[in-house]
């Protein structure tokens, strides 16, 4: 019988530099590339072994460039980011605030869909004071706030509240957060655009 996925992904994380495993079982495809992607590793080319197939998995080095260092480099974000804000209607002059702007990649697919939205009123918002940084290079008509998102923030209403990989934050109160941002910065016919990689059912 075959492990669960959950004790192979266990195993997989404590290995070196590969892991092997060998399987009968008619899980999909997508399935072993899908774990091998989430866990930094590279899925090498299946052999079959008899009644079974050999599954070689190959960490990937940091510095390979195989790792998704950027958002924009995420197919699953740029998609999901991209059906969603064709969903959003804005005014002519919106206001849109980003939580946990980090250093601004939703805000480079944002101009790149909507580039009419470079003339927006946009406040960002994050803690880490290196992110921001790079992010006031990037994007030098945004407003960017350092601030910790677990306080209540004096901003006011937004048309489009954006909150990418935000609310699964440990160290944040995600129910709190979430009301606070609908009652205090949502206007009244704004939209709000959650990214939580972590919840693949969502």
């Amino acid at each position: 019988m075959d492990r669960s996925l959950l004790d192979i992904a266990t195993a997989m994380q404590r290995a070196g530099e590969t892991f092997e495993l060998e399987v009968t079982d008619q899980r999909p495809f997508r399935v072993w590339t899908e774990l091998a992607d989430r866990l930094g590793f590279r899925l090498r080319t299946p052999e079959r072994v008899g009644a079974t197939v050999r599954l070689t998995f190959e960490r990937i080095a940091a510095t390979e460039g195989g790792v998704i260092e950027s958002k924009l480099d995420d197919p699953g974000f740029v998609i999901d980011f991209a059906e969603a804000l064709d969903r959003v209607d804005l005014p002519a002059q919106p206001r849109i605030l980003d939580l946990g702007v980090h250093t601004g990649d939703e805000l480079a697919l944002l101009f790149a869909l909507r580039p009419a939205l470079a003339e927006a009123t946009i406040v960002g918002v994050d803690r880490d004071a290196a992110s921001l940084g790079i992010a006031r290079g990037r994007f030098p008509t945004v407003t960017f706030l350092e601030a910790d998102l677990g306080q209540p923030l004096a901003l006011g209403e937004f048309d489009l509240v954006i909150a990418i990989a935000t609310l699964q934050s440990s160290q944040l109160d995600d129910r709190d957060l979430l009301r606070r941002i609908t009652q205090r910065h949502l206007a009244p016919t704004g939209s709000l655009i959650l990214g939580i990689p972590n919840c693949r059912m969502i």
